[in-house]
């Protein structure tokens, strides 16, 4: 909905909400419209790996079935539990926040507000800059898109020119939105054992368990394994008969969702392929 109205209006457009039993007010602030509403949360999520603010609201927040601000209608609700003065604090700092936002030129920004965290009366902001999310169709599925920080996008380029002639490749963490056929790439690990030739590539282990379960620990389980990237040095980006045969297998037997995804990338493009669910594989002998 926000995202739609956002298209539509040239002036900022701003999301203000509270989460965690009120003990954190979030605005999400949006000037450029090719951030979507969901890149700002998705962006959270990545930045808990290493923020210990961001990830202990997620783990908290993921403990909530009905908590004490979603059975509240509305601030004056009588089901509303939350008190006056933690609502109040919330917002008067996103009024000031939205008052200075529109005096001056913002990129696109979030705003957390913690009340109460450590101890009762402790207030303070935290303040956070959206990186652009590239976004393509994927190859094999023009319904589904992948959106990816173009940090981490570049980061793998980066390691596909760094290896040379020599595939190179890695693990990917993310969420996937079937709803929204969208899947976030947010999370990437590369393990030093792996066996790289000029056409193949064997992806090694070490480590990855362990970064594995650090990082959806970190992230509440919003970040899970979604696939593998590697690089086409030379040649095209399509997948190769081994490509298909080793991420389905990798897909029915590994990655939890019943989606996944394939990266192939050289040293400057990038193509990604749906893993979908009910795809079977036949090999056929001559």
């Amino acid at each position: 909905m926000l995202d739609k109205i956002a298209q539509n209006t040239s002036i900022p457009v701003v999301h203000f909400a509270l989460s965690d039993a009120g003990n954190i007010g979030h605005v999400y602030i949006n000037t450029k419209r090719d951030t979507l509403l969901s890149d700002y949360y998705m962006y959270l999520t990545q930045e808990s790996v290493v923020n210990d603010d961001v990830s202990g609201w997620l783990k908290r927040e993921s403990k909530y079935n009905l908590d004490l601000i979603r059975i509240g209608e509305g601030c004056h609700s009588k089901t509303m539990r939350l008190g006056d003065d933690v609502i109040s604090t919330h917002t008067g700092i996103a009024a000031s926040i939205i008052k200075s936002a529109l005096a001056r030129d913002l990129n696109n920004t979030v705003y957390l507000s913690y009340v109460n965290i450590e101890y009762d009366g402790q207030v303070f902001t935290e303040r956070y800059s959206v990186p652009y999310f590239f976004s393509c169709k994927c190859s094999n599925n023009d319904e589904w898109q992948i959106r990816i920080p173009d940090s981490l996008l570049k980061k793998i380029q980066r390691e596909a020119k760094i290896a040379g002639k020599k595939e190179v490749g890695g693990y990917l963490m993310g969420n996937i939105d079937v709803k929204h056929k969208t899947v976030y790439v947010l999370h990437q690990f590369k393990p030093d054992d792996s066996k790289q030739r000029s056409s193949k590539l064997r992806l090694g282990t070490k480590g990855w368990r362990e970064e594995y379960l650090k990082v959806k620990e970190r992230s509440a389980g919003m970040l899970d394994y979604i696939g593998d990237w590697h690089s086409h040095p030379s040649g095209s980006l399509e997948m190769s008969t081994t490509d298909i045969l080793t991420n389905y297998a990798i897909k029915t037997e590994e990655i939890p969702s019943d989606y996944g995804l394939c990266i192939i990338t050289n040293s400057s493009t990038t193509a990604a392929y749906l893993l979908a669910p009910g795809i079977k594989i036949y090999i056929v002998e001559e």
